[in-house]
């Protein structure tokens, strides 16, 4: 766009200029009115009909310019206004084709913070599984296992499965999973659903 109009106001300075040349050469003629930068004393050796010719010229090629610098794109949008619904369609497909990939490609980083994390909750869960009572260490090593999973994959460097699955395996050490016919409450404790 800013080159369009840069053009354009080129092409009008030309023409501009092609006008105060036919104004000089043309007594009949009075465009301009005054001489503009003693233009006419430059053009007076080429004579008349030769200032004229010239003046007409870069009328001439004033126009075409403008020309060729605003149809090309003046026909470009109404051609995307007279077909929304063939470009709709284009774009439809297009976004079909980039969610139909089942499988997008992991990064290395994502697949090394997955491993890191479930080795930790591992050990986690291996120390868990001798105390009734989790020691307050554990819980510490825990919670910040639980805090550090959620910040990797807000911040897109742990993928949506392994957090789930992470998160889901971190929130199980302390409230077991409702056997069939429980719900599980929200602190934890379950009772008899109905």
């Amino acid at each position: 766009m800013l080159i369009r109009l840069l053009l354009s106001v080129a092409s009008s300075t030309v023409a501009l200029a092609g006008g105060a040349v036919i104004d000089c050469s043309t007594a009949g003629v009075a465009l301009l009115g005054e001489d503009l930068n003693r233009l006419c004393v430059v053009v007076e050796p080429l004579g008349r009909d030769a200032s004229l010719w010239v003046g007409t010229g870069l009328v001439a090629f004033a126009i075409l310019a403008l020309f060729s610098t605003w149809v090309p794109a003046m026909r470009r949008s109404r051609l995307r206004q007279l077909d929304p619904v063939a470009t709709l369609q284009d774009n439809l497909s297009r976004l079909v084709e980039i969610e139909s990939d089942p499988n997008p490609a992991r990064s290395g980083a994502d697949v090394l913070h997955a491993v890191r994390l479930t080795r930790r909750l591992e050990a986690i869960e291996s120390s868990m599984a001798t105390d009734i009572v989790p020691t307050r260490e554990v819980t510490e090593q825990w919670m910040h296992l639980l805090r550090e999973a959620n910040d990797l994959h807000n911040k897109g460097e742990l993928s949506t499965d392994d957090f789930k699955q992470i998160n889901t395996r971190l929130l199980d050490l302390f409230s077991p999973p409702a056997e069939p016919g429980q719900t599980r409450a929200l602190t934890g404790s379950s009772s008899t659903g109905q």
